[in-house]
């Protein structure tokens, strides 16, 4: 129907062409899994068990990809580059948090058994090895 109002060419090289080919693509599997699932079941077969048509059936949800397009999800889509680029913000502050815990672990240990080795040679001394 969009192929017939917008007319062949403005609908494989306007502006939406990436939309209008993702949208040709989904209605056609889904032309592809009625037709198949009709003609297992005209032979008496499940349509349900076959593995392929499970996988096309799967791809029609991503049609809800083009909600994204509309401009009331702008602020939406804002909002989760903001996420995205705090979370990675936090991640890289973990990792340096981290580290320095790290290195104040290492040189605390380092300060402690150097003064302790001589006692825990005395006290440890008559363990037999």
């Amino acid at each position: 129907a969009k192929i017939w109002l917008y007319g062949c060419r403005d609908y494989w090289q306007g502006s939406d062409k990436a939309w209008n080919m993702f949208d040709f693509l989904v209605t056609s599997v889904s032309l592809v899994d009625a037709t198949a699932f009709m003609l297992l079941a005209s032979s008496g077969q499940d349509g349900s068990s076959f593995g392929p048509l499970r996988i096309l059936r799967m791809v029609r949800a991503l049609r809800v990809l083009r909600l994204l397009r509309m401009p009331v999800m702008k602020h939406l889509m804002l909002l989760l580059d903001g996420l995205n680029e705090g979370l990675r913000t936090l991640f890289w502050a973990g990792v340096l948090l981290s580290l320095l815990f790290y290195v104040i672990a290492v040189t605390l240990t380092q300060i402690t058994s150097a003064n302790e080795i001589g006692e825990a040679a005395q006290l440890f001394s008559t363990l037999p090895r």
